[in-house]
């Protein structure tokens, strides 16, 4: 299963992570650190809408205990 795999899928994670940041820099005051961090990251798609929004890449393995 991929996230984001379907236009729509990722417009809506972008939409949701820029919420969430907009709603966090407004609590947090000064987060011209965390910017500059994520800008070292590749990751300023975070914060910066004039960047197109990317999932990150990671693999992730589950399993459940029984059927």
């Amino acid at each position: 299963m991929q996230a984001g795999d379907r236009p729509d899928e990722l417009a809506a994670i972008s939409s949701l992570t820029r919420i969430i940041w907009r709603r966090l820099e407004a609590m947090a005051g000064d987060a011209e650190e965390v910017k500059r961090e994520l800008r070292v990251l590749k990751a300023s798609d975070i914060y910066d809408e004039s960047k197109p929004y990317c999932l990150p890449q990671f693999r992730v393995r589950a399993y459940r205990r029984g059927r």
